[in-house]
């Protein structure tokens, strides 16, 4: 899928996910297995702790040097095109948006905090459970039949 779309860069998964193998959808028995096959379907960046448990992979042989080179190609090449790898000074996105707030970062002024909270309160829906359309917990934690 990842040649389909072209994505030549970061595959990321969300916060906990790589746990959430084990344990919600018990998908793996353990995250060394769940991290070798993350790392196989093109992950190559986690929001967990998975250091450990891949290094294990790797050593038992659930994942190859192949694969985590593939795996990490893609990400140098992030690394290489946003300048983590360049030298102090040369970085060519280091003083995006420091220019105009002197040293406070873009994310921490507080023009970018209203923009935030204007973004949240104009996308925020609330649903009305008008003849309870809407699944209570109790119908969605029942088994279907």
């Amino acid at each position: 899928m990842i040649k389909e779309w072209h994505n030549d860069g970061l595959i990321c998964t969300d916060g906990g996910a790589l746990g959430l193998l084990i344990t919600a959808h018990k998908s793996f028995p353990d995250k060394e297995r769940g991290s070798a096959a993350a790392v196989k379907a093109g992950i190559n960046h986690f929001l967990d702790t998975y250091k450990d448990d891949l290094t294990k992979a790797l050593r038992d042989g659930l994942v190859t040097e192949a694969d985590m080179d593939a795996a990490l190609k893609n990400l140098l090449r992030l690394y290489l095109r946003l300048g983590e790898l360049d030298p102090p000074g040369v970085d060519p996105y280091a003083k995006i948006g420091r220019d105009s707030g002197g040293d406070v970062p873009p994310w921490e002024r507080p023009s970018s905090r209203e923009l935030v909270r204007q973004a949240t309160d104009e996308s925020i829906v609330l649903l009305k459970n008008e003849n309870n359309t809407l699944p209570s917990i109790a119908q969605s934690s029942r088994p279907s039949q």
